[in-house]
C-alpha cells in the first residue's frame, strides 16, 4: 500500500485465482481456469477504518482444464486467450492498523474465448481477511 496523498493510496497486488464454470446439461464439462491476477487498486481510506477501492486488473492464464464425469482433466488452454482484463471495485473495513476484511467484485472487460464468435467474460466476487506486515498501517 503506497500512500499518495491524505487518504488516497495505490495498492499493487499479485493474486492466484481459481475460477471456473459448470454447465447444467448432463455430460457437459466443468471448466477450471487458473489465473495469476495483477490488480492496481486506487484506494480511499477513511480514518474510521472504512476503505473503498477501484482499479484495473490484468489476468495471466496459468491453466485451463475441462473436467467431465469419470473422464480425466482435459487441457483446453489453447481455447482461451492468455490474458484477461477486468475492473475491480471493492470496499472493506480495517479493525486496526494491521487487521481488516474486504469484499471485491471483478468485472471482466475482455472476452476470454480465443474464438471471436464466443464472447465469454469473467466476473467474480472475492471476500478477504488481511493482516498488514511491517511498520506501515493498513489505513494509509
Amino acid at each position: 500500500n503506497i500512500p499518495v496523498s491524505g487518504m488516497f493510496s495505490i495498492q499493487p497486488e499479485v493474486l492466484y485465482s481459481l475460477e471456473g464454470a459448470k454447465y447444467d446439461g448432463a455430460g457437459d464439462p466443468q471448466l477450471l481456469l487458473n489465473y495469476i491476477n495483477i490488480p492496481l487498486m486506487v484506494k480511499y481510506s477513511d480514518p474510521s477504518g472504512f476503505y473503498g477501492e477501484l482499479g484495473p486488473q490484468i489476468g495471466i492464464l496459468a491453466s485451463a482444464k475441462a473436467k467431465k464425469d469419470g473422464v480425466p482433466d482435459e487441457d483446453i488452454k489453447d481455447a482461451y486467450k492468455s490474458t484477461n482484463f477486468s475492473l475491480g471495485l471493492g470496499a472493506g473495513w480495517n479493525f486496526s492498523s494491521k487487521v481488516g476484511v474486504g469484499l471485491r467484485y471483478n468485472l471482466g472487460l475482455s472476452s476470454i474465448g480465443e474464438d471471436s464468435g464466443n464472447d465469454v467474460k469473467t466476473g467474480n466476487f472475492a471476500i478477504g481477511i488481511h493482516y498488514m506486515l511491517g511498520g506501515g498501517s493498513a489505513a494509509q
